[in-house]
C-alpha cells in the first residue's frame, strides 16, 4: 500500500524479489523509506531481485536519483541484489535509469548489478528466473 509519507513505495515477494513502485514525483525520502524496506527484506538472504514500475512516476528529483546511485544509507551491510529489471519506462527514464545505473557502478564498483528495462512484469520476472538458474542452487 502507499505510504502515507508519499505515493511511492515497495513491496516483497519471497523467497527473494522487491517490487519498487514509482508513483508521481520521486523524492529523496521515498526512495530512503523504499531503501529501508529493501535492506530489512534482503536480511540474511543470499541474494535478492529489484523490480522497478516507473510508468506512473512523475518527476524524480535530482537528490532521489543521488540517493538510488549511492545506495542505502553509508554503514549499512551491502545487499545482495543481484538483478534490477525496470517495467514501463519512457524514453528518458531508460536514459535517466542507465546513467544512474552507471553512476552506482562507479560509486561502488563491487555492487554493479545488471540492469534490463522491459515492457512488462513478465518479461522481468523471466530474466530473474534465467538469473536464478545461473547462480545456481548454493544461492
Amino acid at each position: 500500500m502507499p505510504s502515507p509519507d508519499g505515493e511511492s513505495f515497495a513491496t516483497t515477494e519471497d523467497p527473494d524479489l522487491i517490487i519498487w513502485h514509482f508513483i508521481g514525483d520521486v523524492s529523496a525520502a521515498d526512495v530512503r523509506r523504499i531503501y529501508a524496506i529493501q535492506q530489512r527484506f534482503c536480511e540474511g538472504k543470499p541474494h535478492a531481485f529489484v523490480l522497478v514500475h516507473v510508468g506512473r512516476a512523475g518527476h524524480i528529483t535530482p537528490e532521489a536519483r543521488r540517493i538510488a546511485a549511492e545506495g542505502p544509507k553509508r554503514g549499512a551491510a551491502t545487499m545482495p541484489i543481484r538483478g534490477n529489471a525496470v517495467v514501463g519506462a519512457s524514453y528518458q527514464i531508460r536514459i535517466l535509469g542507465a546513467m544512474v545505473s552507471r553512476a552506482a557502478a562507479l560509486l561502488t564498483p563491487a555492487n554493479a548489478v545488471p540492469l534490463r528495462f522491459v515492457d512488462t512484469e513478465s518479461e522481468a520476472r523471466a530474466w530473474f528466473d534465467e538469473l536464478r538458474r545461473k547462480l545456481g542452487p548454493r544461492h
